[in-house]
């Protein structure tokens, strides 16, 4: 093989894994977002931090 053809290839094999690796990212976004919400709270409520941004008494 020719350096060129070599580097064609090594850039073919990068396409295809980039195409893989978004198809995983894909279906586990999926799959994430099918969990059921088992706090609906916002996530400044969770932490306890008040209005101005800084932890609330408990």
């Amino acid at each position: 093989m020719s350096v060129k053809s070599d580097e064609a290839e090594r850039m073919r094999q990068r396409v295809r894994n980039g195409d893989e690796a978004e198809d995983r990212m894909v279906r586990l976004h999926r799959e994430l977002a099918a969990q059921p919400v088992f706090d609906s709270r916002a996530p400044d409520d969770i932490l306890g931090y008040d209005e101005t941004g800084l932890p609330g008494r408990r």
